[in-house]
């Protein structure tokens, strides 16, 4: 399982000409706060390969699960039995509460990593998670569609085959139940449950024994 507290990975400079490796840790943000917190000290990069994971660098950012109640993400719904459910991002600490109840171990994103403000908030909750519970982390990874060239590929058959082998690869080598989510959970979302339910149909995603 993926720790995504520290992680190398590419970082590409302003003028996209040089790649260089370091090493990242991920602070945490006050949940309650979300994405009211500072960012200056934040940057997203994005690894070399299409099915990136992603990281964020910030400092000095306090956090603490001081918040009470569990709140469904906006468009939640159960995709398939308990292994697979999509949404909208995880903007609060109730929203990632109440994904962390369903049992959920790995979140997919497709969300691409350029769009900053719409993703660093769930990935500090996912690290703070991680920080207090070792033994039981979440696993977070993207697929980065959430975007014109990304609805283009959805749009494009043989594209499209791509995606599906993509996604088939992050579901079949992490471990469910799993949360998949575009930003508001309605569209991007939508058109990768259709690819889940094609997968599924022609074999191509192992489910657990007692989904077979």
């Amino acid at each position: 399982m993926l720790n995504i507290k520290n992680y190398n990975f590419s970082v590409m400079t302003k003028n996209n000409k040089t790649n260089n490796k370091m090493n990242a840790t991920v602070n945490n943000i006050d949940e309650n706060q979300g994405l009211k917190s500072s960012y200056k000290d934040k940057t997203l990069f994005p690894s070399n390969n299409s099915s990136a994971f992603f990281l964020i660098n910030s400092k000095n950012i306090n956090t603490s699960f001081t918040a009470s109640g569990i709140q469904e993400p906006e468009a939640f719904e159960k995709v398939h039995s308990d292994f697979l459910y999509k949404g909208s991002c995880l903007e609060n600490s109730n929203e990632f509460r109440y994904i962390v109840n369903k049992g959920v171990n790995t979140i997919i994103s497709f969300v691409a990593p350029e769009n900053e403000e719409y993703i660093s908030s769930e990935v500090d909750l996912i690290n703070n998670y991680n920080k207090k519970n070792p033994l039981n982390q979440i696993t977070f990874k993207c697929l980065p569609l959430w975007s014109t060239e990304g609805w283009d590929r959805l749009e494009n058959p043989e594209e499209r085959k791509k995606i599906k082998e993509e996604f088939c690869k992050l579901l079949n080598e992490n471990p469910p139940p799993f949360y998949m989510h575009c930003l508001a959970g309605r569209h991007i979302s939508a058109k990768m449950k259709e690819i889940f339910n094609e997968a599924v149909a022609e074999g191509k995603i192992l489910l657990p024994d007692d989904e077979l």
